[in-house]
C-alpha cells in the first residue's frame, strides 16, 4: 500500500454555508419582495420617496449579489465543498489502487444526504 503524497493545504471559503445560504435568500427572496412591496404601497398610499428607498433597495440588493459571486468564487477554489478525497495511484504494472481519505470523523456522514469527494492522481511513491 501507498502513502499518498501531501497536497497543499487549501485556502478557507469567505463565508460558510450557513451564512452563505442566509443572504442568499436575503438577496434572491427578501430585498426584491420587500422594495416591490414598498414600490406598490407608496403608490397606493402616498408613502414617502418611493422611487428614491426602491432604488437603495436594489443598489444595496445589486451588491449583495456581488459579494456572493465573489463569496462563490472563493468557495469553489477552496476545499470546503469536498468531505475527503479519493487518492488514485497507477502503480508502474498499470494496477490502480484507490485510497479513500475522509475530512475528519466518519460517523458526521450520517447525518448528510450527499457526500462529494475530490478525485486526484497521486504518484506512486
Amino acid at each position: 500500500m501507498t502513502v499518498p503524497t501531501p497536497v497543499a493545504e487549501p485556502k478557507n471559503p469567505l463565508l460558510s454555508d450557513a451564512w452563505y445560504t442566509r443572504l442568499e435568500y436575503l438577496g434572491r427572496i427578501v430585498m426584491p419582495a420587500l422594495a416591490t412591496l414598498y414600490l406598490a404601497l407608496s403608490s397606493l398610499w402616498n408613502f414617502p420617496r418611493g422611487a428614491e428607498v426602491v432604488g437603495t433597495i436594489v443598489a444595496l440588493d445589486t451588491f449583495l449579489g456581488l459579494f456572493l459571486g465573489y463569496a462563490s468564487a472563493s468557495y469553489d477554489k477552496s476545499n470546503a465543498k469536498y468531505d475527503g478525497s479519493m487518492d488514485i495511484t497507477q502503480q508502474s504494472d498499470g494496477v490502480k489502487t484507490f485510497l479513500l481519505n475522509l475530512n475528519g470523523d466518519p460517523n458526521t456522514l450520517l447525518d448528510k444526504d450527499k457526500v462529494t469527494f475530490k478525485v486526484q492522481e497521486v504518484p506512486p511513491v
